[in-house]
């Protein structure tokens, strides 16, 4: 396997370099795609002297390089929104280390941080221009749906086909996919639907529609394989959203969505009952681990806690991975809290608690400051505008943001692939709710309907 690990870093390192260098976007298009279903486990072992070079890694720096080699990274304070925000939660992380129980375990954190939360949304703002946003979701989608495809193979016949050529997590019973974890699988699902939708709605070829509409089928299906009731409620919640909010266009092909559903569980009364008793346990439990929704609250509680204790703490917490470090076996009964080892490690089932545990109130804020822009840039943009099915693919970011956000609140965030999807999410639609609101603004000023065209486009690599 590690010989098939360095050919597949090397291999799609090269893909992404060479498209890169021709057509900058082409080649985040291919990182994008990869990014979002490559297994975390496909590395180059370095043997602990510096960060593992993950693919995941090697060709974000691929990307940064030939950016940077083209001029696209000058001037990121002018071009990249939420720039503050980012160096302020970099800058509290970094203060949090210095405090940490481990440090270098905080620094490993800090370093996985920057490369698998931001680094992305970085690369997408300084090189790809909102033309260009429709390709990179498209990207994404695809790499989803690829992997959904697989799913079925493995819930129904135990047969893992990226497994036989690439390390990945095989312990669970669950469809896992070539995430670390079926729920993370799950959540991914379901923030592919609202593209999924978007797409099957603007296809203009027969067959294009065939691919997108199946892949409402497929990406509904995979959430169920995932067995994970957040990933349910995300599944709910995308499209919940896209029938209440979405433009009339979108809401029409929302409805062929619920009917794929109702089929599926007239079809097979197997699976409405194992989607109601996955559900009816969220708020009931039995004594051991079924305690979901209670369970979650407790780590709100441990949190509190232990970020009180002292000024530095409720400032900057514990440091990063702390939540690997301590003994919290205290707030559990026997027998309760998750995933409870011998030495009363419990798993972090909800990442904003985590979050407030290792960073404090400093950076835990920050980063309620970055998720109520971007929710802010998104939602104003959409219902500001009176046509609502003029830009669905930032409601298609929205709503893929807040399957995130709520994922966030349920489980702890430890798939790499989940957080380069958001961050290509909220990249483009910032990208794209920047030019709706300037061409608005052209349009008030008098320039007329065609403000978009008469508006000069500047590229992302000239500033």
């Amino acid at each position: 396997m590690e010989a098939n690990s360095i050919i597949a870093v090397v291999l799609c390192a090269l893909i992404v370099w060479h498209y890169a260098r021709k057509d900058y976007c082409a080649g985040v298009c291919w990182a994008v795609f990869f990014l979002v279903w490559m297994p975390h486990r496909v590395r180059i072992e370095t043997g602990g002297v510096i960060p593992e070079l993950t693919i995941h890694r090697v060709i974000l720096l691929v990307l940064v390089g030939v950016g940077m080699s083209q001029g696209k990274w000058k001037g990121l304070r002018e071009k990249v929104p939420l720039y503050g925000l980012l160096l302020a939660m970099f800058l509290s992380y970094a203060v949090s280390m210095v405090f940490a129980m481990s440090p270098s375990m905080a620094f490993k954190r800090l370093f996985a941080v920057v490369f698998e939360n931001y680094l992305l949304y970085i690369t997408i703002i300084v090189g790809v221009k909102a033309q260009q946003a429709e390709k990179v979701l498209k990207s994404a989608l695809l790499g989803l749906l690829f992997v959904a495809l697989l799913s079925p193979l493995e819930y129904y016949k135990g047969l893992h086909v990226i497994g036989k050529f690439l390390p990945v997590k095989l312990e669970s019973a669950d469809s896992v996919s070539t995430f670390e974890d079926s729920i993370h699988f799950g959540f991914a699902m379901a923030m592919g639907l609202p593209f999924a939708v978007i797409f099957a709605n603007r296809a203009k070829r027969f067959t294009e529609f065939c691919l997108y509409f199946g892949g409402i089928g497929m990406l509904l299906a995979a959430c169920y394989f995932s067995s994970s009731r957040g990933a349910l409620l995300g599944a709910i919640l995308s499209v919940g959203m896209l029938l209440a909010m979405g433009g009339r266009s979108l809401r029409k092909m929302s409805y062929g969505m619920g009917l794929i559903i109702a089929i599926a569980l007239v079809a097979r009364p197997g699976v409405r009952e194992t989607i109601y008793n996955q559900l009816s346990s969220v708020f009931v439990h039995n004594g051991e681990q079924e305690a979901s929704a209670e369970y979650r609250k407790i780590l709100w509680k441990v949190a509190w806690t232990k970020v009180t204790v002292s000024p530095i703490t409720f400032l900057f917490g514990l440091g990063g991975a702390s939540t690997m470090l301590l003994d919290i076996s205290e707030f559990f009964g026997a027998g309760r809290g998750g995933q409870l080892m011998d030495q009363g490690f419990s798993s972090w089932d909800s990442q904003w608690a985590a979050n407030l545990l290792q960073y404090g109130f400093s950076g835990f804020l920050i980063e309620v400051a970055i998720w109520l822009s971007v929710f802010r840039t998104l939602a104003t943009t959409w219902f500001g505008n009176s046509d609502r099915d003029k830009d669905p693919l930032i409601f298609g970011a929205l709503v893929g943001c807040a399957v995130y956000v709520w994922a966030m609140m349920t489980v702890a965030m430890f798939s790499p692939q989940l957080k380069f999807l958001v961050s290509a999410y909220f990249g483009c639609g910032i990208l794209l709710a920047r030019r709706a609101q300037e061409d608005r603004e052209l349009a008030d000023a008098g320039v007329g309907s065609d403000a978009g065209a008469l508006r000069p486009e500047v590229s992302p690599g000239n500033g």
